[in-house]
C-alpha cells in the first residue's frame, strides 16, 4: 500500500495547528488563574483598616466609611436570627474576628460603635488589654477620651492589670477628669506583682484625699493582690507604707484573716511586723479566729502573752467570739482583761447580751459581786 506524501503532509500541519491551539488556550487559562491568584493574595496581604481617620478637636481618633461596619452589620443579623446560647457563641465569634482582622486604631472606633450593645463591655475589655501590650500611649489616649461614659471603669481596671509599665504611671492617672475613674485605674494597679507600683498607687491615695473619700476602704484593698498569690511577707511590708490610723488597722486584719485558718503560720507572720500598733491588731484577729476551732490551743497561745496590750487585745477578741457559743465563758475572759478601761468596756458588752438573752445569769454574777 501505497501513502500518499501530500496526505502526510497535511496531517503533520493539522497536528501541529492542534497543539498550538492547545497551547496558546492553557497559556491564557494559566495567565488568568495568576492574574487572579496575585489579586486574591494582594487583598489578604492588605490590613483591613478604616479608610479615612482623622481626629476630632478633643484629639479623639474618629473614622470615616471604617471597616468595622462589616462587623456591625453582622451582630445585627444574628440578633435577627439566632437565640439563646447559639446567639452568644456567634457573637463573641464576631468579636475574635474583628479583633484579628482590625488595627488597634480602628478597633477604638468599633467599641465606640458597639455602645449600647451587648458585646460593649467584652470588647472594651479585649481592647485595654490589647492596647496595653501593643500601643499603650494610644491606650492612655483613649482610656481619656473613655472616662466620659459610665461603663468605661471596667477597660481602665483591665488597662491597669494588663499595663507593662515600670513603676505607677501617675502623669496618666492625672490626666482622668473624672475621680471614680482615676480611683478605679489605682485600685486596678493593686493587682500587679511588683510592690513598687502598688506602693506608688497607695501613695498616690495617701497624697489625694478626694479619691479616698470616694471609698472609705480602698487604702485597706492595696494588699489583697498579695493575699491572693499568698505572698503574706509583701503584704507585712507594704503596712509600713500606710500610717498608724484606721486604713492601716483594717489592713492588718484584712492580712492575719486571710491567714487565720493556719495559726502556726500566722504567728510565725505576726513575729515580722516592727509596730506594736499591729501587733495589738494582729494578736486579736488570730486569737479571736482561733478559739472557734481549737479553744484550749487559743487559751494556751493566749495566756503564754507577755502581759500588757497584746494579751488583753486577744482576751477581749475571744470574749467577743464566746459571746455567741457561751456566755460564762465570756464573761471570764471579760474580767481577766487587765487594762481597766478595756476590761470596763468588754464585760459591758457581756452584761448587756445577757441581760437579753440569760437573765438569771446577770442575776448570779450580780450576787457573786
Amino acid at each position: 500500500m501505497k501513502i500518499n506524501g501530500k496526505t502526510v503532509l497535511r496531517a503533520v500541519f493539522s497536528a501541529l495547528f492542534l497543539i498550538v491551539i492547545y497551547w496558546g488556550s492553557t497559556q491564557e487559562r494559566w495567565i488568568g488563574n495568576k492574574q487572579l491568584t496575585d489579586q486574591e493574595s494582594s487583598e489578604r496581604s492588605k490590613p483591613v483598616r478604616s479608610s479615612s481617620r482623622k481626629k476630632d478637636e478633643r484629639g479623639v481618633i474618629t473614622v470615616e466609611n471604617s471597616s468595622s461596619d462589616e462587623f456591625l452589620r453582622r451582630l445585627d443579623e444574628i440578633n435577627d436570627s439566632l437565640t439563646g446560647s447559639q446567639l452568644a457563641q456567634s457573637r463573641e465569634e464576631i468579636i475574635d474576628d474583628a479583633f484579628r482582622k482590625l488595627d488597634c486604631e480602628a478597633l477604638i472606633v468599633f467599641c465606640r460603635e458597639l455602645r449600647g450593645r451587648p458585646m460593649h463591655s467584652l470588647a472594651s475589655g479585649l481592647l485595654a488589654n490589647k492596647l496595653a501590650i501593643e500601643n499603650p500611649e494610644l491606650g492612655f489616649k483613649w482610656l481619656v477620651s473613655e472616662s466620659q461614659w459610665k461603663d468605661g471603669a471596667s477597660s481602665h481596671l483591665v488597662f491597669a492589670r494588663q499595663l507593662e509599665l515600670s513603676g505607677f504611671p501617675k502623669s496618666f492617672v492625672e490626666q482622668l477628669a473624672d475621680p471614680r475613674k482615676r480611683l478605679d485605674f489605682v485600685r486596678g494597679t493593686f493587682n500587679k506583682s511588683d510592690f513598687e507600683t502598688i506602693s506608688r498607687g497607695v501613695q498616690y491615695l495617701l497624697e489625694n484625699p478626694d479619691l479616698t473619700r470616694l471609698n472609705g476602704s480602698v487604702l485597706a484593698l492595696a494588699s489583697d493582690g498579695f493575699l491572693a498569690r499568698k505572698e503574706y511577707d509583701q503584704a507585712v511590708r507594704l503596712l509600713g507604707v500606710i500610717p498608724p490610723g484606721s486604713d492601716r488597722n483594717e489592713m492588718t486584719r484584712r492580712i492575719f484573716r486571710a491567714i487565720s485558718n493556719e495559726p502556726d503560720q500566722a504567728i510565725e507572720l505576726l513575729k515580722s511586723l516592727h509596730s506594736d500598733y499591729d501587733k495589738v491588731t494582729a494578736v486579736s484577729v488570730i486569737a479571736g479566729d482561733w478559739v472557734m476551732a481549737q479553744p484550749e490551743a487559743a487559751a494556751d497561745w493566749t495566756n503564754s502573752l507577755t502581759s500588757g496590750a497584746e494579751r488583753d487585745s486577744a482576751k477581749s477578741a475571744i470574749s467577743k467570739k464566746m459571746l455567741d457559743v457561751d456566755l460564762q465563758g465570756a464573761f471570764e475572759w471579760a474580767k481577766s482583761v487587765e487594762n481597766i478601761k478595756i476590761r470596763n468596756s468588754v464585760v459591758e458588752a457581756v452584761r448587756n447580751r445577757a441581760s437579753i438573752e440569760d437573765p438569771g445569769l446577770l442575776q448570779e454574777w450580780d450576787s457573786a459581786d
